[in-house]
Order: structure tokens, then C-alpha cells, then sequence
């Protein structure tokens, strides 16, 4: 026995015809921007205060890259410009006044001269005989003492302790 599907040709097209519209529609709408609807004009408007910030900054103390910084930061300040334009923001931004330098510089800590590093010695170790353990050999507390302890006896399992 086999089951017939339900779902008739006719229903099946009408329903990958409105899948395809629905994917169709939101293609659109992200394509045409309508996305940037959530862009937010204060955010926009403080990316735009830092950058003409520090254009400011790098005008007033130029070095060697400033004009390539200047250039890149311009070409972000534009970018922004367009954003700002596409979310519908009509605020005036201005740059930030420099902030004003020091007027003496810190002086700096004296150097101190760095402590010898400390060498510890390595402790004596001794060499290990062929078959032994591997468990590290210890140099002996005593010089004098050369044999090693007795071991005691061992006992039997089988014949209870005799008192």
C-alpha cells in the first residue's frame, strides 16, 4: 500500500510561488536599503565628531604620516556623510577644540639599576645503576651513613600474630 499525498499539483505550485515571493520581497528590501531605516543618528553623528576630531588634531601637530592619516580619515568622514544621508540626519557636526597639551611634560623616574639575577645552584644529583627505579635518587643528609637500613621481616598471612 502506498500513501497518496494530499497536497494536490495545484496547491503546490500556489505555495513555492508564494515561498518564491517572500524570498523575492525580502532580497528587495535589503537591497534597496531599507535596512539602514534602524541606522542611528547619534552614532553616526559621534563617528563623524571623533573623526573630525582627530583630522583637527593631526592639522595642528603634523608629522611625517599625518597626510596620509588625514587622507584616510577623510575618505571615512565621507563614508559617514553618506550614512547620514541614507538615515535621514540633518544635524550640524563640528570638530571638538584640540585638547590643550601640557604644559611640562612629566619627568620621568630615574632609572635603577636592575639586581644581579640570582643563580641557584643545582642540587647534587646522583647517577642512577642500571635496573634501579625511576624514582629520582636523593643525595644522602648524612655522609657518614653508607648502608642502607634493614627492612623488617615480612610477615606470613596464613599464621595469626603469635603474642
Amino acid at each position: 500500500m502506498y500513501r497518496r499525498s494530499r497536497m494536490t499539483g495545484r496547491t503546490r505550485k500556489v505555495l513555492i510561488g508564494v515561498a518564491a515571493a517572500a524570498l523575492a520581497g525580502g532580497a528587495f528590501a535589503v537591497s534597496t536599503g531599507m535596512s539602514s531605516a534602524g541606522e542611528s543618528c547619534a552614532g553616526l553623528d559621534t563617528a563623524l565628531q571623533n573623526n573630525l576630531t582627530f583630522i583637527a588634531g593631526q592639522k595642528a601637530n603634523p608629522d611625517a604620516l599625518s597626510d596620509a592619516r588625514i587622507a584616510n580619515r577623510q575618505a571615512v568622514v565621507d563614508l559617514i556623510n553618506q550614512r547620514r544621508a541614507t538615515a535621514g540626519c540633518t544635524g550640524d557636526v563640528q570638530a571638538q577644540p584640540p585638547a590643550q597639551a601640557p604644559a611640562q611634560p612629566r619627568p620621568r623616574m630615574k632609572a635603577r639599576p636592575s639586581p644581579r639575577p640570582r643563580i641557584k645552584a643545582r642540587p647534587n644529583r646522583r647517577r642512577r645503576a642500571a635496573g634501579t627505579s625511576s624514582a629520582r635518587a636523593r643525595p644522602s643528609r648524612s655522609p657518614a651513613r653508607a648502608a642502607p637500613r634493614p627492612r623488617p621481616a615480612a610477615r606470613s598471612r596464613s599464621a595469626p600474630p603469635s603474642r
